[in-house]
């Protein structure tokens, strides 16, 4: 391999900068694709293989957390499901329409098997890999191979990767970086179809997740890189369209993260300043995963943050520190600042500006950062190229890298075999992990070790005191084993947290019907399908009840209901049917 003077000036960690601060080897200038890396098309397929090695161990892995909101549920499987999917918001579980369409297509090819979920998520990482080394390329990055094998194989990767649920991440940056390269092309021949596909293509990543919106100003900043200076008309302009689907459809989805996924409450009560104690440190947590990347977790500690803790404004006064240098070092090398400016602004969604789900949990999280990771890894990559120089050098660092992240990575899968590994390999590294504990315990009871799962639910319960939803779980099991006082008092302490809890009003009245108490029963049932009017089993229990309780027209209204909404379900049909033969009886 072998990189001619003109083509290593040329590019974007290590651009030689004349006094004027500008370019020496413009893009205008330079070669169309870096020779070095024209020879290393060979490696690609390498690539692609050594990927799937890496992530052997989640071949045939199960389904994990949260995986289950993400497989079509029976309701969207046929082409009227697949419909409401893209024009009813609140119909899967988020408002990402092209994502959750590969679910259903994933759904009616290969049903419920984990394996080809696994699969076609290996393959988007790999896919994205490839085109990773696509636009560095094009962008005449000397380090596109070194920076492509790293972001293939880095242990910070195995989340998003080894996680079904992040087909999303996955998915949305195939379209992100294919948009990204098509883009790039139209800045430089200006042909319209190429600026209608790149727009095309960023909406289809738009669609598989809203984190994407940054791409219109991640072009910028490689302009910026590129010339030193932004054109309104050569670069801000056409541009414009981009940002504006970019934030409306921002804007929808932290509504939807706000008001349908439950990202509200008192772990989002935060002021302005403590929102950017949050993202100060946010930033160095990430940076420093990349650069050793030990303790990977599916759930990380949450830290605890106050404005009054002096220690605490270390964190974003280093971040401004950091960037006040960077922006020196700019008048000679633009490069840094580039790459700290990508990956600060892609990470933005997840700096806790914007409350998001996972937050009640954990600040952090290695998926939120699948994308921003570009950022430090090209910058890294760059410093490795420039530090060995000798290309035969940088090619041995490659090789040595991806044994290295490789074995992490293998090693790492391991623990998303199932929910079993994974929240065991939490708590060893996490203790306080309540999340863990909490999904320990789901899974316990679903197979029935109920004492197990009672003791995961204390152990939740315990770490995160006060959670309606754990002392709603709590009352389920607690009723599960006949523990019927301690279950009513779980209900009631979770109701007077959070009335509106649907969840603890069915779970209370459950209790009542084993008890025999069917009307309080039946009162609780109201409740919660004044808050949840669509769930059919609740609806079809208070059919039931009503019949039970000499009710029959209220009794039959609500499993005609229940049928509307589950028209599947043989359980709600078979009471149906009972309820009008006994009606027809008399």
């Amino acid at each position: 391999m072998s990189f001619p003077r003109a083509e290593a000036r040329a590019y974007c960690c290590k651009a030689s900068m004349n006094e004027s601060g500008h370019s020496s080897a413009t893009p205008e200038h330079a070669p169309k694709t870096p020779s070095g890396n024209v020879r290393l098309w060979w490696l690609l397929p390498a690539l692609v293989i050594a990927v799937f090695a890496a992530y052997q161990p989640v071949w045939t892995a199960g389904f994990i957390w949260d995986d289950d909101g993400h497989m079509t549920p029976r309701l969207l499987r046929s082409l009227r499901g697949l419909w409401a999917i893209w024009f009813i918001p609140g119909a899967a579980q988020q408002y990402y329409p092209l994502t959750h369409s590969v679910f259903w297509v994933m759904n009616r090819l290969f049903g419920q098997d984990p394996t080809a979920y696994h699969l076609l998520n290996i393959a988007l990482h790999a896919a994205n890999a490839l085109l990773v080394f696509a636009v560095l390329t094009r962008l005449r990055v000397r380090c596109a191979a070194l920076a492509a094998v790293v972001f293939a194989l880095h242990p910070v990767m195995v989340e998003s990767v080894a996680w079904i649920s992040e087909i999303k991440n996955t998915l949305s940056a195939l379209f992100y970086l294919s948009a990204l390269w098509v883009y790039l092309r139209y800045a430089e021949e200006k042909r319209r179809g190429d600026y209608l596909l790149a727009f095309l293509l960023f909406f289809c990543a738009l669609l598989s997740k809203t984190v994407t919106a940054s791409l219109p100003a991640a072009l910028l900043v490689i302009f910026w890189w590129q010339r030193g200076r932004l054109s309104w008309r050569r670069e801000v302009e056409p541009l414009i369209p981009f940002f504006a689907a970019g934030i409306i459809m921002g804007l929808f989805t932290a509504c939807v993260e706000k008001y349908q996924i439950g990202a509200s409450g008192s772990d989002f009560e935060y002021t302005l300043v403590e929102r950017c104690l949050i993202a100060g440190r946010v930033v160095w947590f990430y940076a420093g995963k990349l650069v050793w990347p030990v303790d990977l977790v599916f759930v990380y500690p949450r830290w605890h943050i106050s404005q009054s803790e002096a220690v605490q404004y270390l964190w974003p006064l280093a971040a401004m520190i950091a960037v006040a240098g960077l922006c020196w070092l700019a008048r000679r090398r633009r490069g840094p600042l580039a790459a700290a400016l990508f990956f600060g602004g892609t990470l933005f969604p997840a700096l806790g500006f914007v409350d998001v789900f996972p937050f009640q949990y954990s600040f952090v999280a290695d998926h939120f950062q699948y994308l921003a990771s570009l950022g430090v890894i090209v910058l890294l990559a760059a410093g490795v190229s420039e530090l060995l120089r000798a290309p035969r050098l940088v090619f041995a660092a490659g090789v040595v890298l991806a044994g290295v992240y490789g074995t992490i990575s293998f090693k790492l899968s391991r623990s998303y075999d199932d929910e079993v590994a994974l929240y065991t390999h939490t708590l060893e590294v996490n203790p306080h992990a309540a999340l863990a504990h909490l999904n320990l315990a789901n899974f316990y009871v679903k197979v029935d070790e109920d004492e197990t799962g009672l003791r995961h639910y204390q152990q939740a319960n315990a770490l995160r005191p006060g959670d309606p939803k754990i002392l709603s779980n709590l009352g389920v099991i607690s009723g599960k084993l006949k523990k019927y006082p301690e279950a009513i008092g779980y209900f009631e302490e979770a109701l007077e947290i959070l009335p509106s809890l649907p969840e603890a009003r069915v779970g209370l009245a459950n209790v009542f019907i084993q008890q025999g108490d069917l009307r309080r029963a039946a009162a609780q049932l109201r409740m919660a399908l004044a808050v949840s009017p669509y769930n059919a089993r609740s609806r079809s229990t208070l059919g039931k009840l009503w019949i039970d309780l000499g009710y029959e027209q209220q009794g039959l209204r609500e499993l005609r209901i229940a049928r509307r909404l589950d028209p599947l379900n043989v359980t709600i049909e078979r009471l149906l049917d009972d309820a009008e033969s006994r009606l027809n009886a008399k």
